[in-house]
């Protein structure tokens, strides 16, 4: 008996010799240039992004780049001049809707005595014809409904999108949420000229979960939740209370889990849907109220090498696990369609003309439906 505890007390000890921390070198290179030029025909003006590479470890917020000089030309003579603004960015003021179909336009960037230059035509334009909710049950009222919108490709291959949605004003811009299609579909194996595919109709639909795991509602018509002073008892299956302009998800720590990683704690009260009523006798907060859910949709005609390229950004980025998980692969750099005059010198980024076709829609009984 006192052997097998001599050799247990030898394992633990040899597990914890085994135990050390590993100081993890990473190879240092000077910084280099990376373009964010993504643009879109509205009349709105358009603005260009110059930062530069920095450390591996350096969690720091790029600084911009200043002093670069950047302009587009296009195939028929026109010059747009992008003036810079000091802090990494470089606009061009557009009175008008920006760029014409079909129209090849010239990138060029003229920085630390090098030339950085791109082109890109801009696509045409595809209409989103509606929006509607749906619910799969009548008789729960208080059952989610998702959103579903509708279009159709237009003839001829070689048309690819990239859908913007935002949630009650707030724009989803998660890496699960970059949603791209080629053509009707998720490639261009199947054929094209129909309508967009049910898989693409129901794109914008990304559930959130609470701290606590609990789902919170994809799309429901107005709420309200009664307060007990400031706390809500059950707000979908959690308890929140109010602080200050936030709703805060109060952690049940009786389950003996850990906090959701990722998960929603605070939700502001900024009427985005949920705000807080006052009684008008004490001033007093009386309830919670969560407006009508609403979604708007920019669909962005891009090219066939910027869906490749937002493909190969989410495939980086969208690592539920974190890129510091068991057997994760480290990151890599993106491909790019800008080349600077010396080819020794790297650069990243991407440049894009978009068309875009706009929608929104809030959650009314005339836009509800059921499944």
């Amino acid at each position: 008996m006192k052997f097998k505890y001599l050799i247990l007390i030898i394992v633990i000890a040899g597990l914890a010799s085994c135990e050390r921390i590993v100081d993890v070198k990473v190879n240092e290179v000077d910084a280099y240039l990376v373009v964010d030029a993504w643009l879109s025909r509205t009349p709105e003006d358009q603005v260009i992004r110059l930062t530069t590479t920095q450390p591996y470890f350096d969690n720091s917020f790029t600084p911009g780049v200043s002093g670069a000089e950047v302009r587009l030309t296009d195939n028929s003579g026109n010059e747009f001049i992008f003036q810079d603004q000091g802090d990494g960015n470089y606009a061009y003021a557009s009175t008008d809707t920006f760029g014409v179909v079909g129209e090849t336009y010239n990138l060029e960037i003229l920085w630390e005595g090098n030339t950085y230059s791109s082109s890109t035509m801009l696509p045409r334009k595809v209409l989103i014809d509606s929006l509607v909710y749906n619910t799969l049950d009548e008789d729960e009222p208080e059952e989610d409904y998702y959103a579903e919108f509708f279009g159709r490709d237009p003839d001829g291959i070689g048309d690819a999108y990239w859908l913007k949605a935002y949630k009650n004003g707030k724009y989803l811009n998660k890496p699960s949420e970059i949603y791209t299609f080629d053509d009707e579909s998720f490639s261009n194996d199947s054929g094209e000229g129909i309508p967009f595919i049910f898989p693409i109709r129901i794109l914008p639909n990304s559930s959130e979960q609470d701290i606590n795991r609990k789902y919170l509602p994809l799309y429901r018509f107005e709420e309200r939740f009664n307060l007990d002073g400031n706390e809500i008892a059950d707000f979908y299956g959690s308890k929140a209370v109010i602080e200050g302009d936030q709703l805060r998800i109060v952690f049940d720590d009786s389950k003996g889990m850990d906090p959701l990683a990722g998960g929603i704690e605070y939700i502001p009260l900024d009427g985005a849907p949920y705000y807080v009523r006052y009684s008008e006798i004490n001033g007093e907060a009386v309830e919670v109220i969560k407006k009508p859910d609403s979604l708007y949709l920019e669909l962005h005609s891009i090219s066939t090498d910027a869906y490749f390229f937002l493909s190969r950004l989410q495939q980086e980025t969208d690592r539920p696990s974190g890129f510091g998980a068991l057997f994760s692969t480290p990151p890599s750099d993106l491909p790019t369609n800008i080349v600077c005059s010396d080819p020794d010198v790297p650069v990243v980024g991407f440049f894009n003309i978009s068309s875009v076709s706009t929608f929104g829609q809030t959650l009314t009984p005339e836009v509800a439906r059921i499944d």
